[in-house]
């Protein structure tokens, strides 16, 4: 049996919880982030996180479910109000890889947990050997430099700390540079072919975050709209000077709203 985390600082919803999972996993509860981190550094064979954080105010259970999604290396699930807990599309978007209604039965949520927790372990035994070549074997797109053998990630010599996903997505979309992969080979080479492709929706969109954040590097990750995603390096912003000593800059192409940037949400 695979132990799972709850961290859930009330404790009705914490029992109500861990008796929907009873006979399945074994639960550690804990009630503070703080508790939740010292167990998972502590703790590997731990499986998976699932924060029961009502109610606690949208944007705190948001922060939160993105840094334990990109820092504790384990799925994260969420069970949530859904009247006034944060949007769902906003849970996957934070890195969720499951929501779930406070009110779901018992027997969904064990089942729903079950397939997270079975579908991360296939998908880690699957990638593992194509995504860890051998040391020095480095992946380079423009700028962006990812060191296979370490496992990390610089962009013009400027560290990205990436989580293992993003960093497994980023290798598979390296090694066919300017080429648009389609959601649904990303969606069975990472996920093993479960979920929808909100879940690569979602990586892709922390990804652009963190390669700007990070290093300032916009325009790597490129989606074709209903198509996949492409890994190249950004075009130059500007043009060499002209014969006639002339600066020509490039035209800027016009804005695209933010309802034609998502993707559509089956693959």
């Amino acid at each position: 049996m695979h132990p799972i985390l709850l961290l859930s600082p009330d404790p009705a919803t914490a029992r109500g919880v861990a008796t929907a999972l009873a006979g399945r996993f074994p639960v550690h509860r804990v009630d503070t982030v703080a508790h939740a981190r010292h167990a998972l550094a502590g703790d590997p064979s731990l499986q998976a996180v699932v924060l029961a954080l009502a109610p606690a105010p949208p944007r705190f259970v948001l922060g939160q479910v993105s840094s334990f999604a990109a820092g504790s290396g384990r799925p994260v699930i969420v069970v949530a109000d859904r009247r006034t807990g944060p949007a769902v599309e906003e849970l996957f978007a934070a890195g969720a890889a499951e929501c779930l209604a406070d009110d779901a039965p018992a027997a969904e949520v064990a089942a729903r947990l079950a397939a997270i927790v079975r579908r991360a372990r296939w998908s880690t035994a699957r990638t593992a050997a194509p995504v860890t070549p051998a040391e020095g074997d480095d992946l380079v797109v423009g700028g962006l430099v990812l060191d296979t053998g370490t496992r990390t990630a610089t962009v013009d010599h400027r560290p990205v700390h990436l989580s293992n996903r993003e960093f497994d997505l980023l290798v598979h979309l390296a090694r066919r540079p300017g080429e648009v992969v389609g959601r649904r080979e990303l969606l069975d080479a990472l996920w093993g072919g479960h979920g929808t492709c909100r879940v690569v929706n979602a990586c892709v969109t922390r990804l652009r975050r963190r390669l700007e954040e990070s290093a300032g590097a916009g325009g790597y990750l490129q989606a074709v709209f209903g198509v996949g995603v492409k890994l190249a390096a950004p075009l130059p912003r500007s043009r060499a000077l002209t014969g006639s000593g002339t600066h020509r800059a490039d035209p800027v192409p016009p804005a695209i709203p933010d309802q034609a940037r998502r993707w559509p949400p089956s693959c």
